[in-house]
């Protein structure tokens, strides 16, 4: 009896790691699955925004965008230009995977920003606006010959960095847009199924850019806006 006991608890104990063991191919035979899609979505990414990086630098759109700035001012009149895509791999279960798709370019035009600052608050909070956007400037401090502050003479080349990044992620079969200064001066995160994810987001994320109507963000989920 006591055997016949042990025996029924054993095959109950065995039937539980079978079960846990099926469980556990199955989730390791769909995380192969989704990392082919992930990793094949990712190549079609790059492949997708380095040909849109060669026609667009050769056509130097107009920037739909006007980008503001408190305490600073406003960029507009720009043109779209520099545009450069490239990626970087890792190791994934053994196998080497693209990582992240990365996209850059410039809203640009030829003028400077020309601002004179005569207010010490004014100016602390024009510095600290443009050294947080990641702006390049020139700053020309007028003083008196007894060396008390005038004003101050900040030169802004109208310059405004974009960029995207894409993540793959290969765990939940995502792919992770970052975007940077696209619109305005933000950072936007968008997710996208990989399984739904294909040549009418690119299209889309494309018009974007160029400033043309589209559907970019509703076909994905938007994690986090950040101004």
């Amino acid at each position: 009896t006591i055997s016949m006991i042990n025996m029924g608890f054993l095959d109950e104990l065995k039937s539980q790691a079978d079960s846990l063991t099926k469980e556990k191919q199955a989730y390791q035979t769909n995380l192969v699955a989704n990392a082919e899609l992930v990793d094949s979505r990712m190549r079609q990414t790059f492949s997708y925004l380095n040909d849109l990086c060669k026609q667009l630098d050769i056509i130097k759109p107009p920037s739909a965008q006007v980008f503001e700035l408190h305490g600073v001012g406003k960029f507009d009149q720009l043109m779209l230009v520099d545009f450069f895509a490239d990626y970087r791999k890792r190791k994934f279960k053994d196998t080497e995977v693209f990582d992240i798709v990365t996209l850059q370019f410039k809203h640009q035009s030829p003028h400077n920003l020309q601002l004179k600052k005569d207010m010490p608050h004014q100016i602390e909070l024009c510095e600290d606006a443009l050294w947080r956007h990641n702006l390049k400037f020139q700053r020309d401090d007028v003083r008196t010959e007894e060396g008390k502050m005038r004003w101050t003479q900040f030169t802004i080349p109208c310059s405004v960095n974009a960029e995207a990044s894409v993540q793959g992620d290969y765990e939940h079969a995502q792919l992770i847009f970052k975007l940077k200064n696209f619109e305005r001066f933000e950072t936007a995160t968008v997710a996208f199924q990989a399984a739904i994810f294909g040549e009418s987001v690119l299209e889309d994320f494309a018009k974007m850019i160029v400033g043309q109507p589209n559907r970019f963000l509703a076909q994905g989920q938007v994690l986090g806006i950040v101004g």
